[in-house]
C-alpha cells in the first residue's frame, strides 16, 4: 500500500477568494468597524497571517460520543501534529529534511490505513519520510504555514458580524456550506481579532453529525522539531 497524508487540519475549510492586500492602521475599534466589510476583513486577515513565522491550531470535535482533538503547531518549514479519535492516536512531525509518524497500533491501522501486519513491524518506531518523497510533500504541506491560506472563506457568501461581551469589538465571519454526496452541510463562523494584529483567534463549525472547534494561539513562537530516537524507512515499513 502506499499512504499519503489526509488533510485533517480543517472542517469543511472553503477556499480563499483572491483579494488585494490593503495597509490596515486601526485608528479605533469604533471607527474601524464602522469601515469594515467582509473584503476588508479578510484582506486584513489575510496579510496578517502572511507576517507570522507558526501558529498553535487546536480542532476539537465531536461526532455521537467519539469526541478528537488535533493540537498542531505549525512553522514555515516545520510543524508537528498530535490526532486523537477515541482510543486512536498518532504523531506526525515535519522539518525541512524528514517527516516522521508515529502512533499506537489502533491509529496506525484505522487513520493512517497501515495494515496489521505493517503495524507490527513499525511497533514503536517512527516512519520517516525523506523530503522530495510524495508521503513526505503531502505530510509537509499539512503542517507548514502555506496550509492557513485555507482558513480564511471565500468572499461570495459571507457575511460579517460583531461579537458581545468581553468581544464585542472582534469581526465574526458567518457562511454555510451546502451537503455534498455524504457530507452534510454545515454552518462556520472565524473570528477575527479586531487588535493591530487582525489574526483568526476561533472558528466554530456544526452540522447534522456533529460540531467542532478551532482555536489559533501562540502566534509566532518557535517551533523545535528533534528527530526521534528509532526510525524506520516508510518503503520497508509499508512492504507487504
Amino acid at each position: 500500500m502506499y499512504f499519503l497524508a489526509p488533510n485533517r487540519f480543517r472542517l469543511g475549510v472553503t477556499a480563499l477568494a483572491a483579494l488585494a492586500l490593503v495597509a490596515t492602521t486601526p485608528i479605533s475599534a469604533e471607527a474601524a468597524q464602522s469601515k469594515s466589510t467582509v473584503a476588508t476583513v479578510l484582506s486584513a486577515a489575510k496579510a496578517a497571517i502572511a507576517k507570522e513565522k507558526s501558529v498553535r491550531v487546536v480542532v476539537a470535535s465531536s461526532s455521537g460520543s467519539v469526541r478528537s482533538t488535533v493540537v498542531v503547531d505549525i512553522g514555515t518549514n516545520s510543524g508537528i501534529e498530535k490526532i486523537t479519535t477515541g482510543s486512536e492516536s498518532v504523531t506526525i512531525r515535519v522539518n525541512s529534511k524528514f517527516a516522521y509518524l508515529n502512533g499506537n497500533a489502533s491509529g496506525l491501522i484505522k487513520m493512517m490505513g497501515l495494515t496489521s501486519r505493517q503495524q507490527k513491524r513499525v511497533g514503536s518506531q517512527y516512519i520517516s519520510m525523506a523530503a522530495g518523497t510524495t508521503p513526505y510533500m503531502n505530510f509537509k504541506s499539512n503542517l507548514t504555514f502555506g496550509i492557513l491560506s485555507a482558513v480564511l472563506p471565500s468572499l461570495a457568501g459571507t457575511t460579517l458580524s460583531y461579537g458581545t461581551g468581553a468581544n464585542s469589538k472582534n469581526y465574526q465571519l458567518n457562511w454555510s456550506s451546502k451537503a455534498v454526496g455524504t457530507n452534510p452541510a454545515t454552518k462556520s463562523r472565524l473570528v477575527i481579532s479586531s487588535g493591530q494584529k487582525r489574526l483568526p483567534v476561533v472558528e466554530y463549525i456544526a452540522s447534522s453529525t456533529g460540531r467542532g472547534t478551532t482555536t489559533f494561539s501562540k502566534w509566532g513562537e518557535r517551533i523545535n522539531i528533534k528527530k526521534p530516537g528509532t526510525t524506520i524507512i516508510y518503503t520497508k515499513a509499508l512492504a507487504k
